[in-house]
């Protein structure tokens, strides 16, 4: 693990506009697969080469969340939603930057990101300077790029990293079909978990997380228990009570400054 330590950063909310964030983060030299498997289990996300986990001072509702890869059965609509798509073409690679892809992500960015749109180089390094092993899944209809999703991979588990489109993937319900598709990608390459990233109770847009079922949520890093299973019988946790307690750092990656 070649991991440099950063200064925490804080900011205003992304979830709740009237709080201010704070996070542990880190930038990454390289990762082993192992390793991407335990920061993950930490609560970590990485998005290039910058790994963070929240360490807000007065909230604490950013949960992980992730899926057992065993026990994973698909709801109703999300069976409706695998047939009515038809046609759709999915490239897997490693990424690889093209023009046509931040095209794409600002015109996601317009329908829901708010403030200055993310530019070309940020995009770049971003989504394609990584240092950790991640697939890249570009979605085409009809030969256009219609979506595009990025996947961390570990020795033994995922985490879906971020996921764009433009409106014919909107009208498609592509984001919920990306998640579907990514599943059995971890699947077929025999993962035990696929991360979601966080739950945030309170937050509508982080809500369809819990709806991939059944699920697990971290009240503390490494400390999983069951949320959301399939049936009435099984534990159904209330999400206004959930709160992962994050505290000191687990392991020293780098000596501080």
């Amino acid at each position: 693990m070649r991991v440099g330590w950063m200064p925490e950063m804080e900011g205003d909310c992304g979830y709740f506009p009237s709080r201010r964030n704070l996070y542990e983060n880190y930038l990454v030299q390289s990762l082993a697969p192992a390793e991407v498997d335990h920061l993950l289990a930490s609560g970590y996300r990485l998005f290039g080469r910058y790994l963070f986990r929240p360490r807000c001072k007065e909230c604490d509702r950013c949960v992980p969340l992730r899926v057992p890869l065993k026990g994973f059965q698909y709801s109703k609509s999300q069976r409706r939603l695998k047939r009515s798509i038809t046609g759709l073409r999915v490239i897997e690679g490693k990424p690889a930057l093209r023009e046509e892809k931040y095209l794409l992500f600002r015109e996601h960015g317009l329908g829901f990101q708010a403030g200055t749109p993310i530019d070309y180089n940020t995009f770049a390094s971003t989504y394609y300077s990584n240092g950790a092993p991640v697939r890249e899944f570009c979605y085409e209809k009809d030969n256009h790029l219609v979506g595009v999703g990025y996947l961390l991979v570990g020795a033994n588990a995922a985490s879906t990293t971020y996921f764009y489109y433009g409106s014919t993937g909107a009208k498609m319900r592509l984001g919920t079909y990306s998640i579907l598709y990514e599943l059995e990608w971890c699947r077929r390459n025999h993962k035990a978990y696929y991360y979601l990233g966080y739950l945030v109770p309170g937050c509508a847009r982080m809500a369809y997380k819990q709806w991939f079922r059944p699920n697990e949520v971290a009240l503390a890093p490494g400390i999983w228990v069951p949320f959301r299973g399939h049936g009435a019988g099984e534990l159904q946790r209330d999400p206004a009570s959930l709160r992962c307690v994050v505290g000191q750092s687990d392991f020293l990656l780098t000596q501080r400054p």
